[in-house]
């Protein structure tokens, strides 16, 4: 049965409204209560039929093409398996890095083309 409603902030600042569900008997229940996000219910819902759409369908194997494979040449051509790093700013630079060296020997490889 519906208890109370729960707002929480997130990391980034975003407002969260959950509603949280409990037994009528507590002590019985395997597990304290049952949080529920409408809005991400619904948002996921949503997202979930606009993949299995037509056009959905479209972007996602478009992206398999585009992007998948730069990930796939850093892992087998640098060794980037992993960032050991933690934090966004460092994982961002990380990135950046190795993103930028693959960009380099490709560049590399089209001028010793010429």
């Amino acid at each position: 049965m519906f208890h109370h409603l729960k707002h929480q902030k997130t990391q980034t600042g975003f407002e969260q409204e959950i509603k949280v569900y409990q037994a009528e008997e507590p002590e019985l229940a395997p597990q304290k209560g049952l949080y529920i996000n409408e809005r991400y219910q619904y948002l996921k819902q949503k997202e979930a039929q606009a993949l299995l759409s037509p056009e959905g369908s479209q972007v996602f194997a478009q992206r398999k093409v585009d992007v998948e494979p730069v990930f796939g040449q850093i892992k087998a051509c640098l060794g980037y398996k992993r960032c050991n790093l933690r934090g966004k700013r460092q994982v961002k630079i990380d990135m950046g890095l190795a993103l930028m060296a693959n960009n380099l020997i490709k560049y590399n490889r089209r001028s010793n083309r010429t």
